[in-house]
């Protein structure tokens, strides 16, 4: 019967051209939906929003892996800890118009995980008893990657404003390093290992 026929009879073979236009759209497909959620989850913060830093982090990163934080013109404080496994992104509106200031406090960023910083000026941090007074990175085999960063008026016991000694890629573009000051060694700017790098980098009034 023709019913019969429907279920039975062989299938339609596609000419060579269709099947390889059906595989790239299918790939296409795959590598646009990987892209997607590869996105970070993004923030975005004035300092008329209620929240700090540490706050605004603190309320997502439990949700998602990969986040965001855009800090408008500005002044902000709080502090942060990037967990293994996670990546953070902090990016402000510039050197001159968003600072990061924890006004004598602890440090801005213990990091485990992945990080980048960009367009802003992280001041006033403190870690008096450990290292990495403004940036801590810990035994991390994730890049951390600072662009158009001024590191102002921070202190530890060593790398005043960055402590690297554990980390893995520490890469630096256009960084300055401004009155910060480490306590028991030389490393008043940057404590750095075999995977350190800078480019562009200023260093002014660091002690020792």
């Amino acid at each position: 019967s023709s019913d019969l026929y429907c279920l039975v009879h062989a299938p339609r073979i596609l000419p060579v051209h269709t099947i390889v236009m059906v595989f790239f759209a299918l790939l296409l497909s795959t590598v646009s939906c990987s892209v997607i959620a590869a996105d970070p989850h993004t923030i975005s913060l004035t300092p008329s929003s209620g929240l700090t830093i540490s706050e605004a982090y603190a309320a997502v990163k439990g949700d998602y892996t990969k986040v965001r934080i855009l800090l408008s013109d500005g002044t902000f404080p709080g502090g942060l800890h990037v967990d293994a496994g996670t990546s953070l992104e902090v990016i402000g509106a510039g050197v001159s118009s968003t600072v990061w200031d924890n006004q004598g406090g602890g440090r801005h960023i213990y990091s485990e995980g992945e990080l980048f910083v960009k367009d802003i000026t992280m001041a006033n941090s403190a870690e008096p008893s450990w290292c990495g007074g403004s940036i801590q990175l810990w035994q991390t085999t994730d890049a951390c990657v600072l662009n158009n960063v001024l590191f102002s008026n921070c202190t530890s016991e060593c790398g005043g404003a960055i402590d690297a000694r554990t980390a893995g890629p520490l890469l630096m573009i256009d960084v300055s390093f401004e009155g910060n000051k480490a306590t028991m060694d030389s490393s008043g700017a940057v404590a750095g290992g075999g995977h350190t790098s800078c480019t562009s980098c200023t260093c002014k009034d660091n002690s020792p």
